[in-house]
């Protein structure tokens, strides 16, 4: 034993050495226990990273099964398993570095430094991508509905992405709306309940008939699709200075909303003017005095 050591030692120093074999032991004994220590916590590792990856994989199945079940959007699932991914990678690599006795403290202090200035440098985004989460958690509108914010932007939600919301016009144009701006200032959903209300105002002459305007009214629309509940209203609004304003509230489907408001008050116009009643020109009457010469 003695000799395939001195072997060993002289073949890598390149001299001769005198090796004695109370010093071999010595090290031998001093080594061995660190390198069977080692070896285990090698193993353990091993174990520990193949365990966790299998044991995040069957928690992201379940969840996404739940999700699913809930009919959560790809976006919501995508993010779900994002975060259980990453949540249980960084458990796996705190337990492999405490088994080998890594320092922890030095390696935050890095990492918290680099994620400060990563949080200043991107700041909007990461404020368009908090909004994001919470439309999809909160879900104050879905895919389809028409919304409209408080900076002017309307249309109807084609997409709800991590920074931003898509909305598609009715004349055909995309709006990418922040996110940060649609969870800071109010929405309007207008197509969250189902229905919408209409509102319709026509002037008519102030020799018209007043009852025969408001039924030919309340004809046209009860011709259209509307719901009965509530029910039609027809009144009169307002008098202007050369016109009173016929008014009607009534209510139809989100999907009738736009045929029927395109096309009603070109059917009681022509309606009007079947039944003799004038919607008047904007008008004003002028009257001359003149003083009698005596």
């Amino acid at each position: 034993m003695n000799a395939f050591v001195e072997d060993i030692v002289n073949s890598v120093m390149g001299m001769e050495v005198d090796v004695n074999e109370q010093q071999v032991k010595s090290l031998f004994d001093q080594i061995a226990p660190n390198l069977v220590t080692l070896c285990l916590r090698i193993i353990v590792a091993a174990i520990l990273i193949i365990g966790g990856k299998k044991l995040i994989r069957w928690i992201e199945t379940i969840i996404d099964r739940a999700l699913l079940h809930y009919h959560a959007n790809d976006t919501m699932r995508a993010i779900a398993n994002g975060t259980i991914r990453t949540i249980g990678y960084v458990a796996i690599f705190l337990y492999v570095a405490k088994i080998f006795h890594l320092p922890l403290g030095p390696m935050f202090t890095l990492v918290g430094s680099i994620a400060i200035g990563v949080v200043i440098a991107l700041k909007d985004y990461l404020a368009n991508l908090a909004g994001g989460v919470l439309l999809l958690c909160l879900t104050p509108f879905r895919y389809g509905d028409y919304i409209i914010d408080e900076h002017g932007h309307e249309g109807n939600i084609t997409r709800i992405g991590l920074l931003y919301t898509i909305l598609m016009t009715l004349d055909g144009k995309t709006i990418f709306v922040p996110n940060s701006l649609l969870t800071k200032d109010c929405v309007t959903n207008v197509t969250r309940e189902g229905k919408r209300r209409i509102e319709l105002e026509i002037g008519i002459s102030y020799g018209s008939d007043l009852k025969k305007a408001k039924q030919i009214m309340e004809q046209v629309i009860k011709g259209e699709n509307h719901l009965e509940d509530p029910p039609v209203q027809v009144f009169i609004g307002d008098l202007k200075d050369s016109a009173i304003i016929v008014k009607a509230f009534f209510w139809t489907t989100v999907d009738d909303y736009w045929p029927v408001l395109r096309d009603i008050k070109e059917k009681v116009k022509d309606a009007y003017d079947e039944a003799g009643i004038t919607i008047p020109f904007p008008q004003m009457d002028v009257h001359f005095h003149t003083k009698i010469e005596q």
